[in-house]
């Protein structure tokens, strides 16, 4: 055997290897969406408190309040305070 079929027969071993840690991480991939998918079904968000609320409004800028009071009330966000 020359050092040419040597290094050919190592980089056949390499490509298999590659091909195989392809093929785990593909489903690794697939599971996690999966997964991922089968949880956001059972996910709800919790409204948020008053206190939430402020705080969130209190945190903005100027050009998030802005921002904020051009969206304009929404269903379920009449408690939003808004402050210039």
């Amino acid at each position: 055997m020359t050092a040419k079929d040597d290094f050919l027969g190592i980089v056949d071993k390499v490509l298999i290897d590659i091909e195989d840690v392809k093929g785990q991480f593909l489903g690794t991939i697939a599971k996690q969406k999966n997964d991922t998918v089968a949880g956001v079904r059972d996910f709800e968000f919790r409204p948020l408190t008053e206190e939430e609320k402020k705080e969130f409004v209190n945190s903005l800028d100027a050009q998030g309040k802005q921002l904020l009071s051009e969206l304009g009330p929404r269903r379920n966000s009449h408690a939003l305070c808004r402050e210039s």
